[in-house]
């Protein structure tokens, strides 16, 4: 799903964001709150960016004023989403426990609606394995 959520924007990744890794540091996460990482983690990195670029503006016409002194210009490299980016986002938020997951199944199946889908399944599941019969006993063929 980390892969599903990031592929717009894969370009703006580091290649140290392991997949893997992210994966398994949210397991027992819901996918809504995976969702919300990934967009408060892209949310952040571009307000990042928007204030990168006005100190850019600031400091190239410093950078202007230095180079018409005879100073050394130095450029910056590109800013991307880093694993630890991620790691923050997770830290900042609590998984699913298996306890809270049972209480919530528990209380849902009691709930009409999911009895009924349920009770809807096991009869269709049920109907498939059961034939009609006749009065001799014998499976009838439909």
């Amino acid at each position: 799903m980390w892969k599903r959520l990031l592929e717009k924007d894969m370009k703006l990744l580091h290649p140290d964001v392991n997949f893997s890794l992210l994966t398994k540091l949210s397991e027992n996460w819901t996918l809504g709150a995976i969702e919300k990482v990934v967009k408060g983690t892209i949310r952040t990195f571009n307000a990042s960016l928007v204030e990168a670029r006005r100190v850019k503006k600031e400091r190239d016409e410093d950078v202007l004023a230095a180079h018409a002194a005879g100073g050394r210009v130095v450029s910056m490299g590109t800013k991307k989403i880093r694993m630890e980016d991620f790691c923050h986002g997770l830290s900042e938020n609590e998984p699913i426990f298996l306890e809270q997951a049972k209480c919530w199944n528990t209380w849902f199946n009691k709930t009409p609606l999911q009895k009924a889908r349920m009770a809807t399944q096991f009869a269709h599941k049920s109907g498939d394995k059961k034939g009609k019969k006749d009065k001799k006993g014998n499976k009838k063929r439909g």
